[in-house]
């Protein structure tokens, strides 16, 4: 029998959490009510699922295959078809033995009464959070086709999101591994070649030459120091990088620096509407909403306001003041989102702002590319034009010195 997490409040102030064991999530809300409470917030503990095999629990999807199967499963309801066959459809036409596993799960759960949000909860490593919650609340609303194509649209824009940020950075991080590739191959193996010919010639060295020596000789003899270093060191970043302080730490530092604050609010601002918009327009209560998109942003810093704006949220405080009291976002963000509740046309709202913060974010990726691919140039060209000014001023000193 699965185990729910549930937050409810008993009162107007009281907010209580626990957890029920129970066969289905109106199980869970009738007990609640019985007890006195009115349930805020109910969610199936990941992890625990009565009579999953572990073949079945450790099945491994590609988020491409779980979006095609949302995107055909939709198109399917739409044509009519119950959503059992649906299933069995896509079962047998998938090439993908882990999807076809996935899918005989589903397809044997809900033969068995279970619905399909009970299916999908049995599947934590292939299914979100929020694809679980905007389920449940396609069920609820009777509307699972639309909510089912709702996500596959949100799936895509973030992968396009995700894209444009990648390619932002591949450019200058390819032209530097190549050039930082070329420098070292050149002080490794050209300059040691060149250092015997400039003891030959005698006299003393001019100092980029000097120095690009010992910088060749250090690495010829200690290269397995070097390369000790480099292992340590990103062994040292990699395990930073996990630490809470360090991220919040790193996320301030960055906030700080106006380009950075720019971009890491805009991808934060964007995702969190976005996400709250498609939850809410899937009829899912704006508690669990906010608890639901909060993970999101993939921020230390903006999860702990977050969570304070969601307390705010549940003694009775409106979105948009909850939001402004906890330092969330911008000034515009949050006026607009007081004008949608006010004028109950919330959804909407959070629809421009998404679009708005997406569009900002496309066109400050765009302008960073144009930045980083002269000023990588400028530094590899600088880097060069040293190196082989090194090996150069030698010979044109003892050509002078022979006139």
């Amino acid at each position: 029998m699965p185990t729910f997490t549930y937050q409810a409040k008993r009162g107007p102030a009281d907010v209580i959490e626990g957890t029920i064991e129970a066969p289905s999530q109106e199980e869970v809300v009738a007990r609640l009510l019985r007890d006195g409470l009115v349930p805020v917030t109910i969610l199936i503990k990941p992890g625990d699922f009565d009579g999953a095999s572990t073949k079945t629990r450790r099945v491994r999807v590609s988020n491409k295959e779980r979006r095609m199967f949302t995107r055909q499963l939709a198109s399917l309801l739409r044509a009519k078809l119950e959503l059992v066959p649906a299933v069995a459809v896509l079962r047998d036409q998938s090439s993908s033995r882990a999807m076809r596993l996935l899918l005989e799960d589903l397809e044997r759960q809900m033969r068995e009464g279970n619905s399909l949000s009970d299916a999908v909860a049995r599947h934590p490593r292939v299914f979100s959070t929020l694809f679980l919650s905007g389920i449940k609340a396609g069920e609820a609303a009777g509307k699972l086709d639309d909510i089912l194509m709702k996500l596959v649209e949100f799936d895509d824009q973030q992968v396009q999101l995700e894209s444009r940020f990648t390619s932002a950075l591949a450019y200058p991080l390819v032209l530097m591994v190549v050039g930082l590739g070329c420098l070292g191959f050149f002080i490794g193996v050209v300059v040691p070649r060149m250092a015997g010919l400039f003891e030959q010639l005698g006299g003393a060295l001019p100092w980029p030459t000097r120095l690009l020596l010992a910088l060749s000789g250090g690495l010829a003899h200690y290269w397995m120091w070097w390369l000790l270093g480099a292992i340590g060191t990103g062994f040292i970043i990699r395990r930073l990088s996990r630490v809470p302080a360090v991220i919040t730490a790193t996320e301030l530092v960055l906030k700080r620096v106006p380009l950075t604050r720019d971009i890491l609010e805009a991808r934060q601002v964007g995702r969190f509407t976005r996400t709250l918009q498609l939850l809410l327009h899937s009829g899912l209560p704006v508690f669990q909403a906010m608890d639901v998109a909060r993970p999101t942003m993939n921020s230390a810093l903006m999860d702990a306001r977050m969570r304070e704006a969601e307390d705010l949220v549940k003694r009775g405080e409106s979105i948009a003041n909850s939001l402004r009291a906890a330092k969330c976002f911008p000034t515009l963000v949050t006026h607009m989102v007081a004008v949608g509740e006010s004028a109950g046309t919330l959804v909407e709202v959070l629809d421009e702002l998404a679009s708005y913060y997406e569009r900002f974010l496309d066109e400050t990726l765009r302008m960073l590319t144009a930045l980083l691919e002269p000023i990588m140039i400028m530094v590899m060209g600088a880097l060069v034009g040293f190196c082989v000014l090194a090996m150069v001023l030698p010979i044109f000193q003892m050509t002078q010195l022979a006139h």
